[in-house]
């Protein structure tokens, strides 16, 4: 486990994302705006069916991996507030994977997107992996200044609303 405090003074603690955590994600949707969850899902999403469930959380930690955020309550208890995770296909390209990060909105804006990332980056490099890519909506300015503050990461134009991301990890 890693210990993280946002910008407000918070303490979060980010831990590997397992099977057990489905329900997490599911109750986690539920703390997501529609906005959010648009940017995230480039469309509006109600809730998991069960295939993406068991695609988000059963990974094998080095071609699929995610952190799962909790914020520690002053009670001792940690809620869930969000995910980080990267899926490679090394027959499509061992050498990248997609990467993407959903905070609930409550705790966006603290830094904890940008701290949450490098950790990311630590474990994919460790795995092999030298780019990280993802699509974005355009106007997802959250994510746009995510990425412009990492270095060796940049967007482009794809078509209509999109952009693509690419990162290069051996800036870090």
């Amino acid at each position: 486990m890693i210990s993280i405090k946002s910008k407000d003074g918070k303490n979060y603690i980010l831990r590997p994302l397992t099977k057990d955590d489905k329900h997490n994600l599911v109750e986690g949707l539920k703390k997501l705006s529609s906005e959010s969850i648009y940017n995230r899902f480039q469309g509006f999403k109600k809730e998991f069916n069960e295939r993406e469930l068991s695609n988000l959380t059963e990974l094998d930690g080095v071609d699929r991996f995610a952190f799962a955020l909790g914020e520690v309550k002053e009670n001792g208890e940690v809620e869930g507030v969000g995910i980080a995770r990267y899926h490679r296909d090394k027959e499509l390209d061992p050498e990248r994977a997609e990467f993407a990060i959903t905070l609930i909105d409550r705790i966006q804006g603290q830094g904890l997107a940008k701290k949450v990332t490098l950790e990311l980056i630590k474990v994919a490099k460790s795995n092999g992996i030298k780019f990280l890519d993802g699509t974005l909506e355009s106007n997802n300015t959250k994510m746009i200044n995510l990425i412009h503050s990492l270095e060796g990461f940049e967007t482009k134009r794809q078509e209509g609303s999109l952009l693509t991301m690419v990162g290069d990890l051996s800036y870090y």
